[in-house]
């Protein structure tokens, strides 16, 4: 069934499309295309994101040659009180970790830090949400993982930040830069420069029951080639931007191999709850997206705003998809790539639709999109026309096997979503 789309939402759609890139995948407006890390960028920022803070030197004489160590035990003293900066102290931890194969425990306390915590292939633990790194320093407030098997789990970060960064990878709360079998898991992030936890080419990682909310650009972001991610259990909130991203540039590897089940993004300020721009081989399924700022709950784009790639095999099954719209469908394929990119084998099944704002599903561009669209449940007041909408000509979505039912017919998810991080 197709339905044509007013003039007044067309022209929403179209400027918001520009709009709607500039919160795509990492939070940016685009104005470097060229930057891997541009979807965090503002205009006139840097392209190139600084160099991580160096490490100070651990006291190596009385450091462990294996177990546990503590960032509040002498030599490094780190202060709990958050009375004084705790930066050197959990930096010399972290280095002598990695330099003699132990791991490094976060005690209760507030411990406050001013540069780049770096972590090389370590496990790096805390005693739950009464663990807190608290940054002063909203240029520098990344906890920067590298390395093979390292993992952060089991903390608190909370950011100062009111104002969005311009992206440097450092303003990112967790930065995982290129880790391989890596883990974050169990972390409560409040607030952010840019980024909740930003996925520079991760390799074979988990992102796990996590909560992340009130960051200034996207929650969970993916980009640079990163492949193999599961993403799951997490909880995001209150999220400047897409809530979680995946973005692949023309100039960069493709971002594949991921996998978004049972989370819950709810809340969103800006942007979309689920999106990629630019993947191959991505699936979505058990998450609960309630999005209320006019976007789409998700989003599947080739963006040619932003020089992205296109999108390929996209699995959405058992999903709930709360309000999204009024400015695109709920869900929204975009593909404005013309014949340079296409988006292809996306096949959405079994997922709720509930009450949304303008449509369910939109097909819009002028590139290439084609997939399925079967055995949903569409939840609306305007019955039929609420559907679907299809803008692009060269779209290809066949959409059967829906089921029609009144808003006050839903009363549960199709699964649980994610609960974040517990304890």
């Amino acid at each position: 069934m197709t339905v044509s789309l007013p003039v007044k939402t067309l022209s929403a759609l179209l400027v918001s499309c520009a709009f709607l890139a500039a919160c795509g995948g990492g939070g940016s407006d685009g104005s470097d295309p060229t930057a891997t890390a541009n979807r965090l960028r503002r205009p006139g920022s840097s392209t190139t994101p600084s160099t991580p803070a160096s490490s100070p030197s651990a006291a190596s004489s009385t450091t462990p040659t294996a177990g546990v160590i503590s960032i509040t035990q002498a030599p490094y003293n780190a202060d709990p009180t958050g009375n004084t900066d705790s930066t050197n102290a959990i930096q010399n931890a972290l280095t002598a970790a990695a330099a003699n194969g132990s791991s490094v425990s976060i005690p209760a306390g507030t411990f406050v830090y001013s540069n780049t915590l770096n972590a090389n292939g370590i496990a790096v633990t805390g005693a739950g949400k009464a663990s807190i790194l608290k940054a002063t320093n909203v240029a520098n407030e990344a906890f920067h993982l590298t390395g093979t098997g390292g993992s952060l789990s089991n903390f608190a970060m909370t950011s100062p930040a009111t104002t969005r960064s311009n992206g440097a990878w450092e303003t990112a709360m967790v930065w995982i830069d290129g880790a391989t079998n890596f883990n974050v898991q169990g972390i409560t992030i409040t607030g952010s420069a840019s980024a909740g936890i930003f996925n520079n080419g991760g390799q074979g990682g988990t992102i796990q029951n996590n909560t992340v909310q009130n960051t200034l650009a996207d929650s969970i972001t993916n980009t640079n080639g990163a492949n193999g991610t599961v993403i799951s259990g997490n909880l995001v909130t209150g999220s400047g931007d897409d809530g979680i991203s995946i973005v692949s540039y023309s100039n960069a590897p493709i971002v594949q191999n991921i996998t978004v089940k049972n989370n819950t993004v709810k809340g969103q300020v800006w942007g979309r709850g689920l999106s990629v721009v630019g993947g191959n081989n991505v699936t979505y399924t058990g998450n609960v997206v309630d999005n209320t700022d006019s976007y789409a709950d998700l989003y599947i784009s080739a963006e040619s705003e932003y020089n992205t790639l296109g999108v390929s095999n996209v699995t959405v099954s058992g999903n709930t998809f709360l309000h999204g719209g009024a400015s695109q469908g709920t869900v929204t394929v975009y593909n404005s790539q013309g014949s340079t990119y296409n988006i292809s084998g996306v096949n959405m099944s079994g997922n709720q639709i509930v009450n949304p704002g303008f449509v369910g599903f939109q097909f819009v561009g002028n590139g290439i999109e084609t997939g399925t669209v079967q055995n949903s449940t569409l939840y609306s007041a305007l019955g039929s026309p609420a559907l679907q909408n299809n803008g692009n000509s060269k779209s290809n979505f066949p959409v059967t096997g829906t089921t029609m039912a009144a808003v006050s017919a839903y009363s549960t998810p199709a699964a649980a979503g994610g609960a974040g991080a517990t304890n």
